[in-house]
C-alpha cells in the first residue's frame, strides 16, 4: 500500500501542463481592462514578439477573458526589450462568487528568456488578473512582451486522471504478484507506458521516470532479500 502510494503521488504531482496557450489572441483571449498607466496592454496576447505592453512604474493589473474555462497549471511571461525596468513581484488572482481568490504570488527574476510560473490550482476559470506589484531596473517605464497561460479543461483533466489512475493500479497489481526477474520487463513497460501517456497530456515533471524506477528496483531488491 505504502508503494502503491508513493507511485500515485508521483503520477499525479503535474507542475505544469503545456500544450494549448489559453491566452492568445488567436483562440478568442482578450484583455477585459487594465490599470490606466499601462498602454498596448492588447500586444501581450499576441503570437508577434515585435509588440509589448509598455506602462509607468506604478502597481499595475491585467484582467485577461482566457479562451477556454480551465484549472491553470503554469503562467508564462516574457520581456525582450532592453530600455525598460521588469516586473520584479507578481500576483495572479481568478474572480470566484465576486471576489478576487489569489493563485499565489512570485519572484521575477531580471532576464530576457521566458520565465514559467506554477500555479497549484483547482479551480476551473477563464478569468486570470496579473498584478505587478514593484519593479527592478534604471528605466522610468517597464514593459511586457507576451503572457500564455497554460491548464487544462474539464474534459481533458477527467481523461488524464483516468488514465494515470489505470496504469497506476496496473502497475500496483504487477509488483503484488512479483515472483521472478522476468517480470521486470513487464514492469518496465508499464512505467514507460505511463510516462507516454503523461507526455501526450503535455504534463511535465521532472525526474519522474528515474523516481518510479526507483521505487520499483527497491521493492524487488526488498523481495531478493528475502527469499
Amino acid at each position: 500500500m505504502v508503494l502503491s502510494g508513493f507511485i500515485f503521488l508521483l503520477f499525479s504531482l503535474a507542475a505544469c501542463t503545456r500544450g494549448c496557450n489559453y491566452a492568445s489572441s488567436l483562440c478568442g483571449a482578450f484583455i477585459v481592462y487594465t490599470s490606466k498607466n499601462l498602454d498596448r496592454a492588447d500586444a501581450i496576447l499576441n503570437p508577434n514578439s515585435d509588440h509589448y505592453a509598455i506602462g509607468e512604474l506604478m502597481p499595475t493589473y491585467i484582467i485577461v477573458k482566457l479562451c477556454n474555462e480551465v484549472k491553470i497549471n503554469c503562467v508564462e511571461l516574457l520581456n525582450k526589450e532592453y530600455l525598460s525596468s521588469f516586473p520584479r513581484q507578481i500576483k495572479f488572482s481568478t474572480y470566484i462568487d465576486g471576489n478576487w481568490v489569489s493563485l499565489g504570488s512570485f519572484n521575477c527574476k531580471f532576464t530576457r528568456e521566458k520565465q514559467l510560473f506554477y500555479i497549484k490550482n483547482d479551480v476551473f476559470t477563464s478569468i486570470l488578473r496579473i498584478d505587478v506589484l514593484n519593479f527592478i531596473g534604471k528605466h522610468s517605464l517597464f514593459t511586457i512582451t507576451s503572457l500564455k497561460v497554460y491548464g487544462s479543461t474539464i474534459l481533458e483533466n477527467l481523461k488524464v486522471n483516468n488514465m494515470v489512475y489505470n496504469r497506476v493500479f496496473d502497475l500496483n497489481n504487477k509488483l503484488i504478484r512479483y515472483e521472478d526477474k522476468n517480470d521486470i520487463d513487464d514492469i518496465m513497460k508499464s512505467i514507460r507506458v505511463a510516462k507516454m501517456l503523461m507526455e501526450k497530456s503535455k504534463i511535465i515533471f521532472a525526474g519522474i521516470l528515474g523516481l518510479t524506477s526507483l521505487a520499483v528496483f527497491y521493492f524487488i531488491f526488498k523481495k531478493s532479500l528475502q527469499r
